[in-house]
């Protein structure tokens, strides 16, 4: 099975981020300066790693050999989150997970998105690495609900000549620290 893992440190100090940089292009994963756009840790640097395991135990065990790394150059680990294609869901399903749909759009007009994104209960962010594109997510419980969500989000970003550069679709299937997006989702 594979799943994608989201590593977040805690807030990542100017003077450490090519540190950062350099440390995950080393380790071959792929960093991440995320920027919510509101909520109480509105910076979350992250690096994201995919694995193939046989179970979520194994492939944790994996990731945390990675992590173990960038604790051992400085850096302080504040969450670890695993996701997998929805679709494989049936041996993770719990009340206590979640599916999330992530949206990269570019845009000329930054308030309109944020309006699109008021609109449709949907979250805004975006990838400080990446300017010009934003992020927009909705995050459920609920899967029937999440894609009558997703759906209504879709239609609203075409209706509005938003330009998708891609989607994804996940499930959470091991979220360390939740909390770290309160304000936000």
């Amino acid at each position: 099975m594979q799943f994608q893992f989201h590593v977040t440190m805690t807030e990542l100090p100017e003077n450490r981020k090519e540190a950062f940089l350099e440390l995950c292009q080393i380790e071959g994963v792929k960093p991440v300066l995320i920027e919510l756009e509101k909520g109480e840790h509105i910076r979350q640097p992250m690096f994201t790693r995919v694995l193939d395991a046989d179970d979520l135990d194994s492939a944790l065990k994996e990731v945390r050999k990675t992590s173990d790394k960038f604790v051992a150059a400085g850096l302080q680990i504040s969450r670890v989150k695993a996701e997998i294609a929805p679709n494989l869901n049936a041996d993770y399903l719990s009340d206590e997970r979640y599916y999330e749909w992530h949206c990269l759009v570019r845009y000329q007009d930054g308030n309109a998105l944020k309006a699109l994104c008021q609109r449709v209960d949907a979250h805004l962010s975006r990838n400080a690495l990446n300017k010009g594109e934003k992020f927009v997510t909705i995050r459920l419980y609920d899967k029937d609900a999440f894609y009558k969500a997703v759906g209504k989000a879709e239609d609203a970003l075409k209706d509005e000549r938003f330009e998708v550069v891609k989607e994804k679709f996940e499930y959470s299937v091991y979220d360390s620290r939740l909390e770290l997006d309160k304000g936000w989702a």
